[in-house]
């Protein structure tokens, strides 16, 4: 993961290029470079038991996943939505749906009570819903 991720990361290391289409694949390239980068190195920390989390009721959970997954899949969701040419707003809405849906996520796994545990739930579905719905008018919008 990481020797590619820093072939990625070195391929295409200029974002500024004339052809807009060739702009975006670098920086897409570059994104996922850093991406394979990240997950290459976390994964390291998280063979280790560094990144657990010992509950009251004995159960382990593990954070580093929980991490990772709140970094890469905004970064994720983001090319996306840059290959799709969507606007500005609909970019930034796909990262901010992505990065709560995942925060609610951790939040959820986090919550012993069932009812607050329930409710994060249902809000991180929403923002799946709304997140869906926003790829979905991302690529309707340029593809008419």
């Amino acid at each position: 993961f990481v020797l590619v991720g820093l072939f990625y990361w070195t391929r295409f290391p200029d974002p500024h290029v004339k052809d807009e289409r060739l702009a975006v694949f670098s920086l897409c390239t570059s994104i996922n470079g850093y991406i394979m980068l990240f997950s290459g190195c976390h994964n390291l920390i998280m063979l280790s038991d560094a990144d657990d989390v010992i509950f009251e009721d004995c159960t382990r959970n593990d954070v580093g996943r929980f991490v990772q997954f709140v970094i890469t899949c905004p970064l994720l969701t983001w090319q996306v939505s840059m290959l799709a040419r969507s606007k500005m707003q609909r970019q930034v809405e796909l990262v901010l749906c992505t990065f709560l849906m995942l925060v609610l996520g951790c939040w959820t796994n986090a919550i012993p009570e069932f009812n607050y545990r329930m409710m994060a739930f249902s809000l991180g579905a929403l923002f799946f819903v709304l997140l869906v719905i926003n790829l979905d008018w991302a690529v309707r919008e340029t593809s008419d």
